[in-house]
């Protein structure tokens, strides 16, 4: 659900990012059929929900919504980090050219390997990038648990 978030770390390439926006909506093994930066994109996405979904931070964020809404708070962060990206657009131009930079110096034969220990290590690189740019990451947590949502 976090768009932006996906179109951004789709880096520069077109087929990339539209693999990555439409991922959340795919089901089951990518498709061959579809142009190689497509599968790349969704390859992409689906790493980088792994990686977010299993992140402590986020497991903790999961944990301040109260019971009828901690169903859907998944979806609620992201679209809650969709804004915090949004606000802050200008601030995340270093993550695209983190991005460029991957690309331009790949040595992977096949980019498809998204979720390799490489490609791991980037994505914490990058998260670890976020982190030290961003505001404290904690910051949303008072409109989570101080009565916006409760």
């Amino acid at each position: 659900m976090n768009h932006l978030a996906h179109a951004l770390l789709g880096g520069t390439d077109e087929d990339v990012v539209f693999g990555s926006l439409i991922a959340d909506f795919l089901r089951g093994a990518i498709d061959p059929a579809l142009p190689h930066g497509v599968r790349v994109g969704i390859a992409l996405h689906r790493a980088v929900d792994r990686y977010t979904d299993a992140h402590p931070d986020v497991a903790a964020a999961r944990a301040l919504f109260p019971p009828p809404f901690r169903r859907y708070a998944g979806i609620l962060l992201d679209i809650w980090f969709d804004h915090l990206l949004a606000r802050d657009w200008s601030r995340w131009h270093l993550i695209r050219a983190c991005l460029a930079e991957r690309a331009q110096s790949s040595t992977h034969s096949d980019p498809l390997r998204i979720a390799g220990s490489d490609d791991d290590a980037f994505v914490a690189r990058v998260m670890a990038q976020v982190r030290t740019t961003a505001q404290p990451r904690r910051h949303w947590a008072r409109y989570i648990g101080g009565g916006a949502i409760a």
